[in-house]
């Protein structure tokens, strides 16, 4: 029986890295009886085409997504499938009730990275406002809102238990594979981990230059802001941004440690995610990313 591993994400846990180390190696992967399907693949790397947030029932086209990569693996020699995309994390029960009847013939393994709430949340705020997102514009004017503490709201999107439940309730227990996301266990090199984890750390593969999806520090928060406020044209505003970026990299070890100067405030959203956070880690995690998880909560890490 084939394995399929099923790469849900969380976003920014690494995923754009890991998306982009499993298409470049497409070629090294198939020699090696590793499949990176085709089928799904949309912008350039991940397979968002398998992972519709909008829809509850497949709607034709990802069914005709969802057959062809079943044509796909059963026309390959490879014993070992690999499918990722971030938005798997958060499509809907009735979604992966499909996604499981399409698959069910293949030993299907979930493997969900998480990290540290407050990070998530800081990282996928500097990732709208690098992108521009609609999610940050909010105020019924149609301005953009930079409010990072209106775009911690919504807690239930963080919650690891409430995100990987469906896909408990659907594929069992044993073929749930939870990692956490922090540079004290993987060193900076989430490809290499991830390999590891789905047993693949001897396939030889070429390894990304460097990160993929760089992203700014909180310090150009303002100067972003700046930026939109001359509502340059989408060219002009990636060149800006670009550039911020480079500076990013440079000035990384500099600066801020957090997008706010507000203690009490990352010390109630932490706190706000314990109970959680302690349950989903006895169940999923080893004891030392259990350690390393709940550490965070100790008011000395705030």
């Amino acid at each position: 029986m084939k394995t399929i591993y099923l790469h849900i994400g969380i976003g920014k846990t690494g995923t754009s890295s890991i998306q982009d180390m499993l298409v470049r190696n497409y070629d090294l992967f198939l020699k090696q009886d590793v499949l990176v399907p085709k089928s799904g693949i949309k912008y350039g790397m991940a397979h968002h085409g398998l992972a519709n947030l909008a829809e509850e029932d497949f709607s034709l086209e990802t069914k005709e997504n969802y057959e062809d990569l079943i044509k796909e693996i059963d026309e390959s020699n490879a014993k070992t499938v690999i499918i990722s995309s971030e938005l798997f994390s958060y499509v809907k029960p009735r979604y992966i009730e499909q996604i499981h009847q399409y698959l069910n013939k293949y030993d299907v393994k979930i493997v969900f990275y998480v990290r540290e709430q407050v990070k998530l949340f800081e990282s996928g705020y500097l990732q709208n406002l690098k992108a521009g997102s609609e999610k940050l514009q909010k105020n019924n004017m149609g301005g953009v809102i930079y409010d990072f503490r209106q775009f911690c709201s919504d807690l239930n999107k963080k919650d690891f238990n409430l995100l990987i439940q469906p896909w408990h309730d659907m594929f069992g227990y044993k073929n749930i594979i939870c990692k956490l996301y922090d540079k004290k266990l993987n060193n900076g090199d989430i490809c290499s981990h991830f390999l590891k984890v789905i047993k693949l750390e001897k396939v030889a593969i070429e390894y990304p230059n460097k990160q993929s999806n760089e992203s700014l520090i909180p310090d150009f928060i303002k100067l972003v802001e700046m930026i939109d406020k001359l509502n340059p044209n989408s060219d002009k505003r990636i060149s800006l941004i670009n550039k911020l970026i480079l500076l990013s990299n440079r000035f990384r070890p500099l600066a801020k440690n957090h997008i706010l100067d507000d203690s009490e405030f990352y010390k109630n959203l932490r706190n706000s995610f314990y109970e959680s956070n302690d349950l989903f880690a006895s169940k999923y995690l080893t004891q030392e990313e259990k350690e390393i998880l709940l550490n965070y909560h100790k008011e000395d890490n705030l």
